[in-house]
């Protein structure tokens, strides 16, 4: 009796302890270590008091689903974790708040469950409706001008133009900024090309200068090209969308985010390559996304199989890291589905294939060197500086002489290194001493692992952590830089020639450090550089929730993506754009495997 009556306690008790871990864990994430932390109980009695209710009020019918529940859960937990984690390292570029003591180690776990508590309690409820919702949707559509026909892909196109239209008038003739000047003079050199751009989007350059005449003209040519392809992309994908009966509220959903999200409009007049390597992820996710749902049939059609091949084939060239996430998502994908291996094959096989024939074999006949052959030394180069400059005082002086062999002045590295920067070490790096950087790497590695596990978060923190802000104490590019950077050497200097002020600097605060969007909380979570990753996941989960396993294949070139982000000298929100451009197919897939969706209605 008394066994049950403790259990019974405990089970009452229960929601209480973690919605006070849950409150406090939020107030710590608030205020951090000043003194309102502890001084401000308005805030903590307020959340304790919403996620008590919340925690005794769970809903009846979720206990048919506890499959979703502990997939929800591991998700909230994984948030939690990163959250506290990425908090540490965006106040401090450290650890050391969370590790310091066996005090800040037991502390640092009641954050992570209480943070997980306060997630998942708000989470499960948003999957459960998400999950249970009936998104199918009438076979036979009745919205003429919203279905899968030619006259609704021409108007939604037209319509996504027109929401563009003030943003071209506003940034007239284009944005010309990160490497398109550099691009641009190679285009006028041909003798200086070099693939530390891919090839192909610096000669789409090349024909824009020479259809333009002047690289005035040349920057007006690469926008509209580049508006009229990523807004037909755009177009296609509802059009897609239409044929494969998803729900007309996420298609609708899907062109208000296309037309009137400002990333898109003022990207598509950027000349980055990752504008149109984004424009072919969605185009790609799109086909994957026919592919998964009806296999057979689509592997039955040569017009379905040579598209994706050519989605495929595009998407690997408009970014050096976007060959390795299209084979490895190719790989996967292999595995998921080896009963149509050969469709595979034929299709995702063949694109990869062709473009490492192009980037590889052709690339050296051509004697197109990568002017940068530390690039992929960006992520160890960056963990040896930073160990180096916390601990420069306990070296040896064997380990020091070390670093002067490997690196070109490495007390310049230790004065210019940033955090969130790998250039400022990676680019020291002598190109003649491999052996002895990797010696001194693996030597640090086990004296300082927790300042190599620092530097790493440090280096992609804004791909995982969806509260990094612009700027912090070492972001120094706009969060999309939309000025006019003159190219290279002597010649045509390149102008804005506005042809509405009032529009420009209307939009001119979406783009830089001080932004006022940045202070509204839901959407600056949403148009965040880190949140991507978790909208995968979410979408990955309520696929697994309904056993959908095959489905998540569709989901795979955005992951792989993201994982090469991981690995990059830094992160910025244009190399993130593909994955969001791509927020609705994440949408659409989810909601492809709940209720009733995948039979769709009669």
């Amino acid at each position: 009796m008394n066994i049950n009556r403790l259990k019974k306690f405990s089970h009452n008790s229960f929601p209480y302890f973690l919605s006070f871990l849950a409150a406090f864990s939020f107030n710590e994430y608030l205020f951090g270590s000043e003194p309102m932390a502890y001084k401000n109980g308005i805030i903590g009695i307020f959340t304790f008091g919403i996620l008590l209710y919340f925690s005794r009020k769970r809903p009846a019918s979720q206990t048919n689903e506890k499959y979703l529940r502990k997939l929800t859960f591991i998700f909230s937990a994984v948030i939690a974790f990163f959250i506290v984690i990425g908090t540490s390292i965006y106040r401090t570029d450290t650890l050391n708040p969370l590790l310091d003591t066996p005090f800040l180690i037991l502390k640092s776990m009641f954050l992570v469950i209480g943070m997980t508590w306060m997630i998942f309690i708000f989470l499960e409820r948003l999957v459960f409706w998400f999950h249970t919702y009936e998104w199918s949707c009438p076979k036979t559509n009745s919205w003429k001008w919203f279905g899968d026909n030619k006259q609704s892909l021409l108007l939604v196109w037209g319509v996504i133009l027109l929401c563009w239209l003030p943003y071209f008038l506003a940034y007239f003739p284009g944005i010309f900024s990160y490497d398109a000047p550099a691009q641009l003079w190679q285009a006028e050199h041909p003798m200086e090309l070099n693939d530390h751009n891919p090839l192909v989007h610096t000669l789409l350059i090349k024909l824009c200068l020479s259809i333009g005449g002047s690289r005035q003209n040349c920057i007006l040519v690469h926008s509209i090209i580049q508006m009229l392809i990523m807004s037909f992309i755009f177009s296609y994908v509802i059009y897609q969308l239409s044929h494969l009966h998803v729900h007309y509220k996420i298609r609708i959903a899907s062109l208000v985010w296309f037309a009137l999200c400002p990333f898109n409009a003022i990207f598509s007049m950027v000349a980055a390559k990752d504008v149109l390597c984004g424009g072919f992820l969605v185009l790609l996710t799109i086909l994957m996304i026919d592919m998964v749902k009806r296999p057979q049939e689509f592997f039955q059609s040569i017009p379905k199989q040579i598209f994706l091949a050519l989605s495929c084939f595009l998407f690997s060239l408009f970014r050096n890291n976007a060959l390795y996430a299209a084979l490895f998502a190719a790989l996967l994908t292999l595995i998921i589905y080896r009963k149509y291996w050969k469709g595979i094959l034929r299709t995702l096989g063949v694109g990869v294939f062709a473009a490492w024939i192009i980037m590889n074999p052709l690339y050296t006949v051509l004697d197109l060197k990568y002017e940068s052959s530390e690039e992929m030394l960006s992520v160890p180069a960056h963990q040896v500086a930073w160990a180096a400059k916390n601990h420069w005082d306990e070296l040896t002086e064997e380990e020091r002489e070390t670093l002067n062999i490997a690196f070109d002045n490495n007390a310049v590295v230790w004065e210019l290194h940033n955090p969130r920067l790998a250039d400022t070490s990676k680019n020291f790096l002598k190109k003649t001493t491999k052996e002895e950087f990797f010696s001194i790497w693996r030597k640090f590695l086990i004296k300082y692992p927790v300042d190599y596990i620092e530097a790493f978060l440090n280096l992609n923190l804004l791909s995982w952590y969806p509260d990094a802000g612009y700027p912090d104490q070492h972001i120094y590019h706009h969060y999309i830089e939309d000025d006019m950077a003159n190219v290279w050497g002597d010649g045509e200097p390149v102008e804005r020639r506005t042809l509405s002020q009032p529009l420009l600097s209307l939009f001119e605060t979406f783009p830089n450090h001080t932004a006022q969007w940045m202070d509204l909380p839901l959407i600056s979570t949403l148009c965040s550089v880190g949140t991507p990753i978790y909208i995968l996941l979410l979408a990955l989960i309520l696929l697994l929730a309904k056993k959908k396993n095959g489905m998540t294949a569709a989901l795979l070139p955005s992951i792989a993506l993201w994982l090469t982000f991981l690995l990059g000298p830094i992160s910025l929100i244009r190399y993130h754009y593909p994955l969001i451009a791509a927020y609705p197919l994440y949408l659409a897939l989810a909601a492809m495997a709940a209720k009733g969706a995948m039979e769709g209605k009669k």
